[in-house]
């Protein structure tokens, strides 16, 4: 028996030396190659909707139209539209006269959040508006022109081209800046004169026109 009891001993110490090992861990799930190329695919989906998505974002400010009511032409839903291709003068026009439309001038006045002038732009542009018609232009703005915004923009038209006739209103930038500053200001007067140039009666002297 002290034999036996020996043995058994000797069997308990030698598994206690060799010790009972941590059990070994699971085996790490590799990672499915299938499942990370979906991932990668998704992300740059994503990556490439959102590039689009900011290219195609415009900041849009609206636009303050001083109406000149001898003007035959009207203006409405004037905005200034900033892209990263470009800021466009975007206008709604309709034309009250019985003359192709072909052009007009305006004036822009740009004033900043200390309710200050900070630029004033003279500009021109062609266009086609048959009588009796109206529709959406879009005109580029010169790259001079900057506008944060927090600005707000006024316009108002200064000259309409048309056929027969030119429309000339007198001091517009001046009616203008009356207008920003909420002071009182009869409506512009304005002058009719003969197109000599696209007219097709032939040259003639200009002349004022009468209403």
């Amino acid at each position: 028996m002290p034999v036996f009891s020996f043995a058994i001993a000797c069997n308990l110490s030698l598994a206690a030396s060799a010790g009972i090992q941590n059990p070994p861990t699971p085996l790490q799930k590799l990672p499915d190659p299938l499942i990370e190329e979906r991932s990668t695919l998704v992300t740059s989906l994503r990556a490439s909707a959102a590039g689009l998505q900011d290219r195609s974002v415009a900041s849009e400010i609206p636009i303050d139209v001083l109406q000149v009511d001898s003007l035959p032409l009207g203006v409405s839903n004037a905005s200034f539209t900033k892209t990263k291709k470009g800021d466009w003068l975007r206008l709604s026009i309709s034309n009250s006269s019985n003359e192709q439309i072909f052009g007009v001038r305006y004036w822009l006045l740009i004033v900043d959040p200390a309710n200050k002038v900070s630029a004033a732009l003279d500009q021109s542009d062609s266009l086609k508006l048959d009588a009796y018609s109206a529709k959406a232009v879009s005109f580029p703005t010169p790259p001079r022109l900057k506008i944060g915004d927090d600005d707000r923009v006024f316009l108002v038209l200064a000259q309409v081209i048309g056929r027969e006739s030119i429309w000339e209103v007198q001091q517009a930038r001046n009616a203008l800046l009356a207008y920003v500053k909420g002071e009182g200001y009869p409506s512009p007067k304005v002058l009719r004169l003969l197109n000599q140039v696209d007219s097709p009666i032939g040259f003639s002297p200009i002349f004022q026109l009468k209403q």
